[in-house]
């Protein structure tokens, strides 16, 4: 009984060892998981340590750019605040707020109109008559009745010869010359059309326009009265004011000129009568 009750207590311990036993080594296996799972969470977080570092090394590359295109976005707005360097008068907008311009464009932004400047178109007759410095009177058709100053800046000798250019206030300029007069005390929007007067210290003869046949070159021909006659006589004729045309030479003092004389032929009789009559 001893024996067997012996016997029956060594087969209990040495189940027990192999139960501890198998214990231990499922310990061991989970243990060895764990370190293989610890190894592969830590080289991960390296990996991504490695990458994020990269990403933010990218992302202050990227700042410090945005920083320099903002600094050069900021000085072309500088430059695009365009200042004046003179008082004037805004007399036409080219481009408005929100429109796209390139930069190769050559459109102006605006126009600004500070010293009026009026362009006169001038029969080359008087080509020597006119010298910068001289004082020139100005009408313009928008404002009858109304005068302004100005001085000749700039001759032109160049004779214009476009004859299908678009003519204003009845100019022909075919046979011109341009003649730039700086207008004082005029502060009006360009375009505007009218006559100008040089004023010289001289005494000058006017005769109707309408007198004149064949003109061409400054030079054209005239009727005048003698002893009750048509005659016929070539005249040299300069500047255009008010339907009249200045007489350069051809005639004298006190010639009776036909007003309108292209019904009438050489020779014809003539009556002179005065208006009481």
């Amino acid at each position: 009984d001893v024996y067997a009750t012996r016997k029956k207590e060594l087969l209990n311990a040495q189940q027990g060892r192999f139960g501890a036993q198998d214990r231990l080594f499922s310990n061991q296996d989970v243990y060895i998981v764990n370190q293989l799972q610890l190894k592969r969470a830590q080289q991960a977080l390296e990996r991504t340590r490695v990458i994020e570092e990269k990403n933010i090394a990218r992302a202050r590359l990227n700042l410090e750019n945005r920083k320099i295109q903002l600094r050069e976005a900021k000085r072309k707005l500088e430059n695009t605040v365009i200042n004046s360097n003179t008082e004037a008068l805004v007399s036409r907008v080219h481009i408005h707020a929100g429109d796209l311009v390139s930069s190769s464009s050559r459109a102006n932004l605006m126009i600004l109109t500070s010293d009026i400047v009026f362009k006169a178109y001038v029969d080359q007759a008087r080509l020597e008559d006119i010298e910068v410095g001289d004082q020139a009177t100005v009408r313009l058709t928008a404002y009858p009745g109304r005068t302004f100053l100005g001085e000749v800046i700039k001759v032109n000798p160049t004779i214009q010869t476009e004859a299908r250019r678009r003519t204003k206030v009845g100019v022909d300029r075919q046979y011109t010359y341009s003649v730039l007069v700086k207008v004082s005390n005029l502060e009006m929007p360009p375009g505007l059309q009218g006559y100008v007067q040089f004023d010289k210290e001289k005494t000058s003869l006017f005769i109707p326009e309408s007198a004149v046949t064949h003109l061409s070159g400054g030079e054209g021909m005239v009727m005048v009265v003698e002893e009750g006659k048509a005659v016929v006589k070539k005249v040299k004729l300069g500047r255009t004011f008010d339907n009249q045309r200045e007489l350069i030479e051809g005639l004298q003092p006190g010639d009776k000129v036909v007003a309108h004389p292209r019904v009438l032929n050489p020779g014809d009789d003539l009556k002179i009568v005065s208006q009481e009559e």
